[in-house]
């Protein structure tokens, strides 16, 4: 009995010390967020920081509670050449972050390798040029709303990414809609990306 009282005991202190810490965490963060926004990047940038990290908390606590109930939702299906609206989230720098349209080249069993899709309206010539040789002009994707959008494929940010980040196009107010480039588009996708990655192979080989 005193054993049970004990272990019991000991189990509470080392929550409430578990909490402890993750308090003082939270209070760091706090301070850091705060000194961020004396650098002047604005209350905006802060606030999109913030939603993004619960952004994570809350897919992970889905994820976590689908695993418990029998369907990880990790393992949904997402197909290759299909395109899916993604939150790259807050990066460092001028990583490409935010929410874009992104392509899946490879699906995994609980992971894609996505190559994200901008809007060739974002972009001035300057930043075309300067990544021109990293770039996919895909023209119009079949399948847009208003069938105008034309967008550059990034195949120089290919990346990694968890299938419950990627969601279904659209909205429920307006209804959800297939995106998909075509045969076409995806072949000239991945050649640009097996074109860029060899020569930087041949790249590093020469250093």
């Amino acid at each position: 009995m005193y054993l049970e009282y004990s272990e019991r005991k000991l189990n509470k202190q080392m929550r409430e010390l578990s909490d402890q810490k993750l308090l003082k965490k939270c209070k760091a963060l706090y301070a850091s967020i705060l000194e961020l926004k004396k650098l002047c990047v604005g209350d905006n940038y802060c606030a999109n920081l913030i939603d993004w990290f619960i952004e994570v908390v809350n897919k992970n606590i889905a994820i976590n509670k689908s695993i418990a109930n029998g369907r990880n939702q990790e393992k949904y299906k997402k197909q290759r050449q299909h395109v899916y609206w993604i939150n790259f989230g807050r990066g460092i720098g001028t990583e490409f972050q935010d929410y874009h349209y992104a392509l899946v080249i490879y699906e995994a069993e609980y992971t894609a390798l996505v190559v994200p899709l901008t809007s060739k309206k974002e972009h001035d010539p300057k930043w075309i040029e300067s990544n021109k040789n990293a770039i996919v002009d895909l023209g119009i994707v079949d399948g847009y709303p208003d069938n105008s959008k034309e967008c550059y494929a990034c195949t120089f940010m290919l990346q990694s990414v968890s299938k419950k980040r990627l969601d279904r196009c659209g909205n429920k107010q307006d209804g959800y809609f297939d995106l998909r480039v075509s045969d076409e588009q995806m072949e000239r996708v991945c050649t640009k990306i097996q074109e860029i990655t060899y020569n930087n192979v041949k790249y590093i080989d020469k250093c």
